[in-house]
């Protein structure tokens, strides 16, 4: 099907897109790891949890946790505390088996194959220019745009996130060769690092550097060096541009369990480590979630941002290596990967928490991780 076709029969991407796009595998391997799943402390946090009054755009009363997730929407809600399952329940004809697909939670995944790469050598650092492995595009981009300007969400790269079909964002998501797509429509608006400006093109050309780098599929590469190594429960896939290219969708494919996101989260939760297995360098972690050192006002104040400009109303939340953050004022933050439509993957490091989203809207909550805060520094999952 082209593109065109795509963009009128489909339109706007919704939860169910994985039954469209062709994927690749994602195999995982046995013996899985587990969390550890004791029923009686899943009972004490589910009654202690719903005790607990919750709103909806701070004044319509919801109730309980279970009422607003299935009101809003939700398909899956998981919350887990150092190494165990303290929550975990699935709505709206939802199971454990049931595949979810991550939208822009791929970034996140993205920015760690993108750690790996740098760590085994085969990209020599995140400085190092995107024309270096691209060099096709050494007349459309500027030489000083960089790998860690791509994750930054900073390249200054031209980006038309309207929702008609000349447009970039339908393009970037449905069109049936993306890396020639990148090849003839990726330039340059002005030079990195002035402003933030989220854009599907920086992730696509993050999987094209790998896949040149690596020698490997940015599908296979996820396998080998995450999804086998610790153990996720399931087998995943990646949704690919076509069939005929079968490259991945880089900003937007992974489809996956939410136990397994939730794994995904505690890699991040412990620096990178799984069990005795440094899996991602820690420093690679800790750089992609952590507060920048300082903050430039004029690169998140911009008009060039849109349509992402209510995020930065609050002035504690950060956008670093594919992962959005929170900082405090006592130096603690939180980080989350976030897919549109509600999916998330919350990560709480000073509580040792992790809280997984899946769902098939983003319903009526103003903002959802307003509700993790509430939740992770409650006093309910520290009895």
């Amino acid at each position: 099907m082209n593109y065109l076709a795509r963009y009128i029969l489909w339109n706007y991407s919704n939860v169910t897109d994985y039954k469209k796009f062709p994927f690749r595998e994602v195999l995982n391997s046995q013996p899985a790891s587990f969390f550890n799943d004791d029923p009686e402390e899943k009972r004490i946090v589910s009654d202690l949890l719903k005790g607990t009054n919750y709103v909806v755009k701070g004044a319509r009363p919801i109730g309980s946790l279970d009422d607003l997730l299935i009101s809003e929407g939700t398909t899956s809600f998981i919350i887990t505390r150092d190494n165990s399952v303290v929550y975990e329940k699935y709505y709206n004809n939802s199971s454990r088996e049931s595949v979810n697909t991550s939208f822009s939670i791929s970034k996140s995944f993205t920015s760690a194959l993108i750690g790996k790469a740098i760590e085994e050598g085969h990209i020599k650092s995140g400085s190092d220019p995107v024309t270096e492995y691209i060099p096709e595009l050494k007349k459309r981009l500027s030489g000083n745009l960089t790998v860690m300007h791509l994750l930054g969400m900073s390249s200054g790269l031209h980006y038309d996130p309207k929702y008609y079909p000349w447009s970039d964002e339908p393009r970037s998501y449905y069109y049936p060769d993306i890396k020639q797509l990148i090849l003839k429509s990726a330039r340059q608006e002005y030079e990195p690092d002035q402003y933030f400006k989220y854009v599907n093109y920086n992730t696509i050309i993050l999987g094209m550097i790998l896949e040149r780098a690596t020698g490997m599929d940015p599908a296979e590469y996820l396998q080998e060096k995450i999804w086998k190594v610790i153990g996720m429960e399931y087998p995943a896939s990646w949704s690919t541009d076509s069939r005929r290219t079968c490259f991945p969708k880089m900003e937007s494919g992974i489809n996956a369990r939410s136990i397994d996101y939730a794994k995904f989260g505690k890699l991040y939760l412990n620096r990178g480590k799984w069990g005795d297995k440094q899996v991602l360098p820690a420093s690679w972690v800790k750089e992609s979630t952590c507060p920048p050192a300082t903050r430039n006002d004029t690169y998140y104040t911009s008009k060039n941002y849109y349509p992402y400009s209510i995020f930065f109303r609050d002035r504690q939340l950060y956008y670093k290596y594919g992962w959005w953050g929170f900082s405090r004022d006592d130096g603690s933050y939180d980080f989350m990967a976030l897919g549109i439509h509600g999916q998330f993957i919350y990560v709480c490091p000073d509580k040792q928490i992790v809280i997984v989203r899946n769902g098939k809207k983003w319903g009526k909550v103003a903002w959802w991780p307003a509700l993790f805060r509430q939740i992770s520094n409650s006093s309910f999952l520290q009895w």
